[in-house]
């Protein structure tokens, strides 16, 4: 007997473009619903989402705007990257690079701006890379993997989010409701795996702190050693979010499975998406908005005390349909063994 979901849940709506979220102008760029709270009941999950209250289908819970973001290319693309983004972290939004007010860096292609006010705007944020891009960069794309440049660069990013904050503290570092925390200690809070990762896989990204992003050779104004970076390397490893344009943990799926023809076009790092625990009967969709916010809503009824989850992997595609498969994905890239209703009665253990 196949797995049935709850019946309130959002029934799946097929469309020929992908769906993208827009946010009014006069919404934040963080938002928790003002019944979520945070919970450290779960010794196996760790921190988790609750709500004091029922939470009706559809209703928006969470909008999270990035601490740090870079395009990506998809794999195998000929391109550099597939949606060129805004490098002021606060627009983010794709930029037509046709348009004349379009600028530029050459330290590398994928570095533009909207405009020169968002230029302007984002200079400090881009003042602390712009030398480690010019000096690293291509040797990381010649003589390693292209992801893993684009894994280094987010942590440059996130090193600059750092700086800035160091430079000029935030006057709060609680958000909404007073328990989501909104800063740098949140990245260093994170889980890491370290120990749970493969030997082989640590080994190489400890050779490339040494190499690119620790000491005076690294460009980079930070004051963290070899085994912080390291650590802090495997937390963004883990915990950083792929964008794509699809709306992800919609469920039940659709009636056939969907091949995605697109890829994801940015990695990100959230300050309260991590928060939020995976299922593959998720309780909540996201989508990131044209400004690199990602946006959540209930995808069916949640009744108060029950944690939220989302599914930290499209659960549309046809691959994802076998039990084994999905728990095969997560221990590899998550370190742990999906044991939510879904996966357990698919697996037919209790």
């Amino acid at each position: 007997m196949s797995y049935i979901p709850s019946p309130t849940a959002l029934v799946f709506t097929k469309t020929s473009q992908p769906i993208i979220l827009s946010l009014e102008p006069d919404r934040p760029n963080f938002y928790v619903h003002p019944d979520v709270y945070l919970t450290t009941d779960d010794e196996l999950k760790g921190t988790g989402t609750v709500s004091k209250a029922d939470v009706q289908k559809g209703t928006l819970l969470f909008i999270d705007k990035p601490y740090s973001i870079i395009p990506t290319a998809a794999p195998g693309s000929t391109t550099p990257y597939s949606h060129p983004l805004c490098s002021r972290l606060q627009c983010s939004q794709e930029v037509d690079l046709s348009s004349a007010s379009t600028k530029s860096c050459h330290c590398i292609t994928e570095v533009v701006w909207c405009n020169a006010e968002c230029q302007a705007l984002g200079k400090a944020e881009h003042d602390f890379e712009c030398s480690w891009l010019k000096t690293h960069s291509k040797s990381i794309r010649q003589e390693i993997i292209e992801p893993d440049f684009f894994s280094l660069w987010l942590i440059v990013r996130t090193l600059a989010q750092r700086d800035m904050e160091l430079s000029s503290p935030p006057t709060s570092t609680t958000g909404p409701n007073g328990t989501f925390p909104c800063d740098w200690n949140v990245i260093r809070g994170l889980r890491s795996n370290e120990d749970e990762l493969q030997p082989l896989k640590v080994q190489g990204w400890r050779s490339l702190a040494e190499r690119y992003l620790v000491g005076e050779h690294s460009m980079l104004r930070h004051s963290l050693n070899v085994d912080e970076m390291l650590t802090l390397m495997c937390q963004v490893e883990i915990n950083h979010y792929d964008l794509w344009t699809q709306l992800i943990g919609v469920y039940p799926l659709p009636a056939e499975p969907v091949e995605r023809a697109e890829s994801c076009f940015a990695y990100t790092m959230y300050l309260r998406t991590p928060f939020l625990n995976h299922s593959c009967d998720p309780s909540l969709m996201h989508q990131p908005d044209g400004n690199g916010r990602m946006v959540f809503h209930a995808t069916r009824f949640i009744p108060a005390g029950e944690e939220f989850s989302i599914a930290y992997f499209d659960l549309a595609e046809p691959k994802y349909a076998d039990v084994k498969e999905r728990r095969a994905y997560l221990e590899d890239e998550f370190c742990f063994t999906c044991v939510c209703p879904r996966c357990l009665h698919e697996s037919g253990e209790n």
